[in-house]
């Protein structure tokens, strides 16, 4: 596969990152880095070049630190979408986890859910950014409505620079969904919680992103009971989930995830 934007004379390194949705590399050139995404197509991070570049200004009309798109397009012949960030020289806060008090990871938690509610409150219409409907039958409240997020929302998308700024990464993920269900799966049930830390990160967001409106136990007991109703209706695949569901953690097929239902 051709490397999009690498030049002659540039250094290319491969970046390992989770999951398998996206190929990234970091391309240094002189004095200058980027990070190079090329997003498989068919999976969940594959994005028009339209959307990705109608995503960074809304991030950027915002004011939300983020890491800043350079290019995009189309690889050619397959489909797939290639992007290019600024590479900012950091740490992603997964990766420093187990070196700092769990509690710090509030802060960034409040930090967080600030710069979503930002993200939510965006009124002006967009033509590109698609609209995800995996959780809608899980809406619950009558007065849900449709928002910007950030669909993958953890500690290790969120980047600290040496001067300890924070920047949000992986944009590509914000879609339109229904502020609470969304959200709630976005933070709290697709990323598996990793002890306290994950816990302290996911409460900061909840207390600014809706103002002690809803807290994370609320949203638990509103997400069992409609999680209890479903699984009722299949008998054989309640069974097969119910120890994992008893102690936290529902894992499916397609991925672990971390359904924060205990104190």
């Amino acid at each position: 596969m051709k490397i999009p934007f690498l030049c002659e004379g540039d250094v290319l390194e491969e970046v390992p990152v989770s999951g398998s949705g996206a190929v990234t590399y970091k391309i240094i050139r002189g004095n200058e880095k980027f990070f190079v995404k090329v997003m498989i197509k068919g999976s969940a991070e594959n994005q028009s070049p339209e959307t990705l570049r109608e995503i960074d200004r809304i991030y950027k009309s915002l004011e939300i630190p983020c890491v800043n798109l350079v290019d995009t397009g189309t690889l050619a012949g397959c489909g797939s979408t290639w992007a290019v960030w600024k590479w900012i020289d950091s740490v992603n806060l997964e990766t420093v986890e187990c070196g700092e008090s769990p509690e710090s990871f509030y802060d960034v938690g409040i930090w967080t859910g600030e710069q979503l509610r930002k993200l939510a409150d965006y009124e002006f219409p967009t033509s590109h950014i698609p609209t995800d409907t995996r959780f809608d039958q899980y809406k619950s409240f009558k007065d849900d409505k449709k928002v910007l997020i950030h669909y993958d929302i953890k500690p290790g998308n969120i980047l600290r620079d040496k001067d300890g700024n924070l920047f949000l990464c992986d944009t590509n993920s914000t879609r339109y969904g229904f502020e609470m269900v969304n959200l709630y799966w976005a933070i709290g049930v697709f990323q598996d919680f990793r002890g306290e830390a994950y816990r302290h990160f996911f409460r900061g967001i909840f207390k600014t992103f809706w103002g002690g409106k809803y807290n994370i136990e609320q949203m638990n007991t509103m997400y069992k009971h409609e999680f209890t109703k479903r699984m009722a209706k299949n008998k054989e695949e309640f069974e097969r989930y119910k120890p994992a569901y008893d102690r936290g953690v529902l894992e499916t097929n397609n991925f672990t995830t971390g359904i924060c239902f205990r104190d």
